[in-house]
């Protein structure tokens, strides 16, 4: 049986990102969720693509939002 494809983008703020001597990439929450959806479906293969950036503004999301859309809002084989 082939795995499903299923593509998590975030979009955040620092709160999503590592800090070298403080948070490790692992331990950061995108990277959390990830874990966990690989352990309880672990019939689908995730993709996770990381948009975030530190101090980035609310309109500044959107915007980057809008700007992505073409290359991430078609299918993954």
């Amino acid at each position: 049986m082939k795995k499903k494809v299923i593509q998590i983008i975030i979009y955040s703020d620092s709160t999503a990102l590592p800090r070298p001597g403080f948070v490790n990439p692992n331990s950061t929450w995108p990277q959390k969720l990830l874990n966990s959806l690989q352990i309880e479906f672990p019939e689908h293969k995730f993709i996770l693509e990381n948009r975030s950036k530190g101090g980035i503004k609310i309109n500044e999301i959107a915007n980057l939002i809008r700007s992505d859309y073409s290359y991430f809002s078609h299918n993954v084989s």
